[in-house]
Order: C-alpha cells, then sequence, then structure tokens
C-alpha cells in the first residue's frame, strides 16, 4: 500500500471511527488500521473527548474551534503543521471548567516553539496574521531562552518535523483579557524563578495575539505588560511583552527585575 493510498484509508478510518456508536468494517481494514479505528473512536467519544470539540460545553467547544481556525491560519503561514487537540488530550491535557474559563477569561492556546526569531519576524511582516514583532536587542541575542515551553509548566507536549527542524507545540489555556491579573500574589518578583507559578511563553503569546486577530478582536497587552517565561543568561532580566497600539507592533523587551512588584504583569495560565 503506498504511503498516499494509507493515509487516504486512515482518514476514512478516522472519520467514520468519529461517529459515535458507529466502528469500521473489520472485513474492510487490516488488523493495525482496526485498532486505529477504535483507538480514535475511543478517543472522539471517551472521557478524552469531553475536553475537546465534543465536550458538552457549547462554549468551550466554540472555543477550541476558533483556536483551531487561528492555528491553522498561522501554522500555514509558519510552514508548520499544528498536531490535533487529540494528541494532547490522549497525553493527559484537561480542559478547565466553563465556570473557571470565564472567569479567568481564559482560551485554548496551541504555540509551536522552536521555531526563532528570524521566522516569526518574516511572517509577522509579510501578512495579516500578526502585527509586525519588534525585539530588543538582548531578546534576540537571547531568543532561544524564550522560545521554550515553560519549565514551570507540567502540561504535556507534542513534537513534529517541519521545514525548519523539529517544533515542540503546547496546548494551554491562556487569559485573552486586555491586561494581565493585578491582584495575583506571587512569593518572588521574578518570573522565571518564581516556583510552581506559570508564565506563559513568548510563543503562546504570539499565538494569542494571532488567535485575537483571527477574530477581530483587540490585541492583549495594549496598555499593559506580560511577563514571559523562560531564564535569560542575565538574570537581572526579565522579558516581557507588550503591544504598542500607536505603531501597531507587538514587543518584546526585557526589564531589571527589581523595577517591578511582585504581581504586576502576571497573566493567567493553566
Amino acid at each position: 500500500m503506498t504511503d498516499n493510498t494509507s493515509a487516504t484509508r486512515l482518514a476514512l478510518v478516522a472519520r467514520e471511527a468519529a461517529a459515535a456508536g458507529v466502528s469500521p468494517r473489520p472485513s474492510a481494514l487490516s488488523e493495525a488500521e482496526t485498532e486505529l479505528a477504535e483507538r480514535v473512536r475511543a478517543l472522539r467519544i471517551g472521557a478524552l473527548g469531553q475536553g475537546l470539540q465534543t465536550t458538552a460545553s457549547a462554549e468551550l467547544s466554540v472555543r477550541f474551534s476558533e483556536t483551531r481556525l487561528a492555528t491553522e491560519l498561522l501554522a500555514r503561514e509558519l510552514k508548520v503543521t499544528a498536531p490535533p487537540f487529540e494528541e494532547f488530550f490522549a497525553l493527559g491535557a484537561e480542559a478547565p471548567s466553563l465556570e473557571q474559563a470565564a472567569a479567568g477569561e481564559l482560551v485554548p492556546v496551541l504555540a509551536p516553539h522552536g521555531l526563532g526569531a528570524a521566522v516569526w519576524q518574516r511572517v509577522a511582516a509579510a501578512n495579516g496574521v500578526l502585527p509586525p514583532i519588534e525585539c530588543a536587542t538582548e531578546v534576540l541575542r537571547w531568543f532561544a531562552a524564550l522560545d521554550r515551553p515553560a519549565l514551570e509548566s507540567a502540561a504535556p507536549t507534542v513534537r513534529n518535523a517541519s521545514v525548519h527542524g523539529s517544533v515542540t507545540w503546547t496546548l494551554r489555556w491562556i487569559s485573552a483579557s486586555a491586561a494581565p491579573s493585578s491582584g495575583t500574589s506571587v512569593a518572588s518578583p521574578t518570573p522565571e524563578l518564581t516556583a510552581g507559578q506559570a508564565w506563559p511563553s513568548l510563543p503562546e503569546m504570539l499565538a494569542l495575539q494571532a488567535r485575537q486577530r483571527s477574530l477581530a478582536a483587540p490585541l492583549v497587552d495594549g496598555r499593559t505588560f506580560t511577563w514571559l517565561a523562560g531564564v535569560l543568561p542575565d538574570r537581572t532580566l526579565a522579558a516581557r511583552h507588550t503591544f504598542d497600539g500607536t505603531t501597531g507592533s507587538i514587543r518584546i523587551s526585557t526589564r531589571v527585575r527589581s523595577d517591578h512588584g511582585s504581581h504586576v504583569g502576571t497573566r493567567r495560565v493553566c
């Protein structure tokens, strides 16, 4: 069986298996394909599927659909392939309750890590999925430290190949509020060193902004900033994200960590 034929048959298997209560006819499939069909069906109609587009919550289903659309638009421009939500949930990822999501203005964000600054800036400058991205000199020099999943996060990751090399994807729920939370007290004013505190990564904030733009919604941090995950080589500095409405660009800069309080710039992540 050729690769194209296999892909076509497996796509048909997955589609048929997605229908509740319907399984592919064993006589028409190989043993491996039948096993795959049953696994896909279990994911879609079982407990794992409750957090996906098959969730009982219509509002959460809408948020997943919005993220999928925005991610496909962004991935096409980045020349990468986003993994399906099922892969993350099969690894143990969970969706918040509707109450938690609504209270924190949380939305699912599917983000690629490891692409590098040049790829993001080229895409942002060439099309409308993101506004231009301006990075401080030290951010460009230390971009690799910010271009990886947050170390504090226990969320599962999915890796796949791209024309840019290996890409690590995360699926986390991040607040899409205009400004970060202002009343969250943390033990340390240093975001990258705060034990147990979740912080969005730089790719996650860029993916969140792409999601906002795809929905024609205002971009976040127009008058505020969000601290980013990642330990910089200069431990006196921490990276932050802002959106400059006057120039219409996203700005990634650094700031001496002693210059801010213990809660300012904390954007909710789960």
